[in-house]
């Protein structure tokens, strides 16, 4: 369908139907004249057409051509088969093509047509003789002249007015509607056809309450994706029984221009689908549906040149005619526009809202218009919608990949199949505007008839300095921005394109000493940016308008901008000594220069406003002579001097990062000043320090990081008393054998790992309640100090590669998870021994102990344990669970118990009745396992559910006392043929079996069903029994079976498969009862 076929293009004004016999003659005749006399183009069938029963093609074809019908119901109306069959076809055009129907009631009342009394009822009885084998026909016919009665219309009695007088009603409204001006829509607009279905299928036609529809764009320009367009998802909730005033923003990337294009198109392909085209082309569509019309187009500039009461004066002008109504205020409107439009089927459209005092004065509220009216709302910002009350919202993209290829080729080259050659430059200009018509149109207008050359040369230069035209229509959003909202965008522009979000805030929060939290929403509302994955997004076009932005403020001369980020410019600054104090924020990036700089250190000194400095880049082979003291954040990585220039005394100074730096002290922080304001400093893989300084000169540090720096030796006492440090990095300073105590109460983080010298853990003084989880990796501590305990909120602890680690002290009283791997040197592991945890009650749930490969005896495993895990223990010979006192007085609460790899533990008893799963795998040495219930327990007592005992060799020979509840069992690489469960299952003792695999090279005798073959069958009467199902596997076979039963026909899966080892026979055994599903 293309878009002209989607809109208007009636042939005729109006169809008249009428009962020839009636009216023909008398009034029908005076109106057609009447109609014609006003040169309104009007069918009227001919006396000839009428004498038939059924109506012909080409009336047909008059009626659905025709804009408005006018329905004459006159005495005898009914009494025409042919009247009532074209009283049909035309309501059937109202809800198919949008005909606007004027029914007039001459010489009979409204109500007698409407519940076909009278005269009607005695014409339609007569049609139910002559028709009575055709319900469904005389159906169709009450119906329509029910609905065309209940349509609002004219009613004339001789004696109430003169018939003249009653003729100059009609064609006055008449006049009206078909006067109503179409919108200038230009034609073959790409893309405009999807854009403007998606959006009448919102507006919902047979929806009978108010609806407001919006279009926006809510995610900033991207580039484009191979499966083109995304659509969005609508939720519109109806649950108020009042009428439902749902609405839709709209918000194209591109927006109506303050100013007229002046670039043409000269191709068939046209282009601009901004906001206010689909607006419009919507408009025109649907427009005769409606009593009412009203297009507001360009409120936010007219609201500023002529306010909001001139906007109301303008509403009230186009739909009721009245141009000399006087409104004192906004107060005043609102009133009489909630009169007007209250029982009237209103179109309206209020294009380019920006201020949501606007919609408070045009379309304040769900009560203003009348029944099946439509409010569209178009506005850059959806969060002003979203304060305006809208819950639903529509949103639209630019072009697609096609679609934009199309735009570009047509402009361009006036043609839509372009020379292969040209292809690879049309792919990048389309990149380069992903799907901004403007751009697409600017751009191939510029290079028509241009070379390759000339076009890579053109984009080149575009994404150098952005095009005006494109810059001036995406700027709007901009300069609807508050300033501290303005400059938040000029940073992120031109710095910030791709950082980590929480890394932006923490750096403009410094820079601008206001937190710019709400500016950045605002940003995003505006779809200026995106922020994805926690990274912070704009489109090239929007970074480019920023970009330029701050480059006009001086295009020629860089060192007088107000901020620095490309390369050659910042160069040119410091090789050239060209800085001044309007410089406030200089990024150099390490991806982005390379090369080395020429410089004599001094550049800075004029700098006396600079307040963000970051170098993430090592060109700079020189250090600064000075650096500003306005410096809020300096961040610059490979640093080349051993020391900070003398002069530099940085009181505003908040963020400190040298990492990779030449430093070798911190003569800065040595010094007796004091730096209140300092919150982060960071000296990551500095290789020449040997020493954190004395910090009591910067009392409010949160962060501290000194991470592999391998020549560090000594650390200040005053780190262990920064009350405030809420995160500390010290891991990989490989040479590092102490630290100092620590009573860090602000302390959340803390890392020490890879230390590989750090003999000890520090002490803690006093409690510390925010660190809630430790690693410790790759130290040669011995031993944890007692007084970890006074992290009293540490969950999590995990020890691994410690391997001079013997013994553990004390452990914090709330730990939930301990995990110790890889700690050679660890022997015995007593946990009663903890004073924690036999003075209060103890929380810990999870130990997992791993590779330690001389751990030999483990005691004490408290009450509150529910995961166990030891795995490749190798010195590890018996786990008797039966000796632990708590388990034979209280209840406990273990539920799952793991013993991996253990090649040395040849025992295990006493197995707790909270055991739920118990999983021995690869335990070679492993003879005899007991699972056998205390004396005074039941069967009833145990919830043993699950049993493995894989690739435990040739030594295993009992499982004692396996319950015959247990549901799953396997045992894979083990040689137990007379064991107690082979001799259960061939007893029928384990009824509640399921999974159980074991080496056996026949099924068992007790199974009533067996084949060889792929499938089986088996009948069964009413209810489905619980199957036993038994599957033996051949010898050096490595498969999954996944079963599948067949059930009258329907097919039901079994939510397990089984699997099978390249190792012997096997028998698999389950049960299938619930465990099915449908499909």
């Amino acid at each position: 369908m293309s878009s002209s076929s989607i809109s208007y293009g009636w042939k005729y004004d109006v169809f008249l139907s009428f009962r020839g016999s009636d009216t023909r003659h008398g009034f029908t005749g005076h109106l057609y004249k009447a109609l014609l006399d006003r040169g309104i183009y009007t069918f009227i069938d001919n006396e000839e057409l009428q004498r038939g029963e059924e109506i012909t093609p080409s009336l047909v074809k008059a009626i659905e051509d025709s804009r408005i019908a006018i329905l004459v119901f006159s005495k005898n109306y009914a009494s025409s088969t042919f009247c009532l069959d074209e009283l049909v076809h035309i309501l059937a055009c109202v809800k198919e093509k949008g005909t606007m129907v004027l029914p007039v009631f001459y010489e009979v009342d409204p109500s007698d047509v409407r519940h076909q009394r009278g005269s009607y009822e005695e014409a339609l009885n007569k049609h139910k003789e002559k028709f009575n084998d055709d319900e469904e026909k005389l159906q169709k016919w009450r119906i329509a002249l029910r609905q065309a009665a209940n349509l609002s219309g004219y009613h004339f009695k001789h004696g109430n007015e003169n018939e003249y007088d009653f003729v100059g009603k009609i064609i006055k409204e008449v006049s009206q509607r078909i006067s109503r001006t179409h919108l200038h829509v230009a034609n073959n607009l790409v893309g405009l056809e999807s854009r403007v279905l998606h959006v009448t299928s919102l507006l919902d036609d047979k929806y009978d309450g108010v609806l407001m529809v919006g279009i926006y764009e809510a995610r900033t320009l991207q580039p484009f994706a191979v499966s083109g367009v995304r659509h969005a998802s609508v939720s519109v909730s109806d649950t108020d029984t009042t009428p439902v005033l749902r609405s839709i923003f709209w918000t194209l990337q591109v927006s109506t221009c303050p100013y007229p294009c002046r670039v043409r198109c000269p191709c068939r392909c046209q282009c601009f689908i901004g906001k206010t085209t689909i607006a419009r082309e919507v408009y025109n569509l649907i427009a005769d549906q409606f009593e009412w019309l009203c297009f507001l187009d360009n409120v936010r500039e007219n609201s500023i040149k002529h306010g909001l009461v001139h906007l109301q004066k303008t509403l009230l002008s186009k739909t009721i005619g009245e141009s000399s109504i006087k409104l004192g205020s906004v107060h005043e409107g609102i009133p009489i526009i909630k009169h007007r439009f209250l029982l009237k089927k209103v179109l309206l459209v209020v294009d380019d809202v920006d201020d949501l005092d606007q919609l408070q004065a045009i379309v304040g509220g769900t009560d203003w218009f009348g029944s099946a009216s439509r409010v569209i709302i178009t506005t850059r910002d959806k969060h002003l919608l979203t304060c305006h009350g809208v819950t639903s919202t529509y949103e639209v993209d630019g072009l697609n990949k096609e679609e934009a290829l199309k735009l570009l080729s047509g402009t361009a080259f006036k043609i839509d199949k372009v020379d292969p050659c040209y292809m690879r430059i049309l792919n990048r200009v389309v990149t380069y505007a992903s799907g901004l018509p403007l751009a697409l149109m600017v751009i191939g207008s510029n290079l028509f008839g241009k070379s390759i050359e000339e076009w890579e040369s053109s984009i080149d230069q575009y994404e150098r300095i952005p095009n005006k035209k494109i810059q001036d229509v995406l700027k709007v959003s901009f300069d609807s921005l508050e300033e501290d909202e303005q400059q938040i965008f000029l940073d992120i522009a031109c710095c910030f394109k791709g950082y980590a979000l929480t890394y932006v805030k923490e750096i403009l929060s410094t820079h601008h000493n206001f937190c710019p939290e709400y500016a950045i929403g605002v940003l995003i509302d505006k779809s200026l940016i995106k922020v994805d994955a926690d990274r912070v997004i704009l489109h090239d076009l929007i970074e480019d308008m920023g970009k330029e932005i701050v480059r006009q403020e001086s295009p020629r001369e860089p060192g007088k901008r107000s901020r620095l980020w490309f390369p050659d410019d910042i160069v040119e600054v410091l090789e050239e000594n060209k800085g001044i104090s309007r410089i406030q924020m200089i990024t150099l990036d390490y991806l982005k220069y390379e090369a080395a700089v020429e410089w004599d250190g001094v550049a800075f000194k004029e700098m006396n406003n600079l307040k963000t400095l970051i170098i993430r880049s090592g060109c700079l082979h020189e250090g600064p002579i000075h650096l500003p003291n306005s410096l809020r954040v300096l961040e610059w990585k490979v640093y080349p001097s051993p020391s900070l220039p003398i002069d530099f005394n940085p009181k505003k100074l908040v963020i400190l990062k040298f990492p990779y730096s030449c430093l070798m002290s911190l003569d800065v922080l040595k010094s007796k000043k004091i730096f209140l304001k300092m919150r982060v400093l960071n000296f990551n893989d500095c290789q020449y320090i040997r020493e954190i300084p004395d910090l009591y000169g910067v009392p409010n540090l949160q962060e501290l990081s000194f991470c592999n720096c391998e020549n560090l030796i000594k650390i200040h006492e005053s780190v262990g008393f920064l009350d405030k440090l809420k995160i500390l990095y010290a891991e990989g300073c490989s040479k590092l054998m102490s630290f100092p105590p620590i009573k860090l109460t602000s302390l959340e983080i803390l890392q020490l790992s890879y230390c590989h010298s750090l003999e000890s853990f520090p002490e803690v003084l006093g409690k510390m309640e925010n660190v809630t989880s430790l690693d410790i990796y790759g130290t040669v501590i011995k031993e944890l100090p007692f007084s970890i305990q006074n992290l009293t909120r540490l969950r999590r602890l995990e020890l691994v590669r410690c391997e001079n680690l013997e013994q553990i002290r004390g452990v914090p009283p709330n730990l939930e998870t301990f995990s110790v791997k890889d700690c050679s040197s660890l022997k015995d592991l007593d946990l009663t021994l903890l004073p924690s945890w036999t003075k209060e009650r103890h929380l810990l749930k999870e130990l997992r102990l791993h590779g330690n490969k001389n751990l030999q005896n483990i005691k004490g495993i408290q009450l509150s344990i529910e995961v166990l895990s030891v795995e490749y223990c190798t010195s590890l010979k018996d786990l008797d669970l039966t000796l632990l006192p708590s388990w034979t007085k209280e209840r406990h609460l273990l539920k799952e118990l793991h013993l991996h790899g253990n090649k040395n533990l040849q025992k295990i008893k006493g197995i707790p009745l909270s055991i739920e799963v118990l999983s021995v795998e690869y335990c070679t040495s492993l003879k005899d396992v007991d699972v056998t219930l205390p004396p005074a327990c039941t069967q009833e007592c145990c919830i043993l559910s699950t049993l493995f005992f894989d690739a435990c060799g040739m030594n295993l020979h009992e499982i004692h006392g396996i319950p015959s509840i247990i549901r799953t069992c396997s045992a894979r690489g083990c040689q137990y043929s007379t064991s107690v469960p082979t001799g259960m299952l061939l007893n029928k003792e384990l009824h509640e079996v399921s999974g159980f695999k074991l080496l056996r090279r026949r099924i068992l005798e007790w199974f009533e069903h067996s084949t060889n073959e792929s499938s089986i069958s088996f009948s069964f009467r009413t209810k489905f029994p619980v199957i036993s199902f038994c599957v033996v596997a051949r010898p050096n076979t490595y498969l999954n079976l996944g079963p599948i039963f067949i059930f009258d026909g329907m097919k039901r899966l079994l939510l397990r498969e089984f699997h099978f080892d390249q190792v012997g026979a096997h028998v698999v055994l389950d049960q299938i009862s619930h465990h099915l599903v449908i499909f």
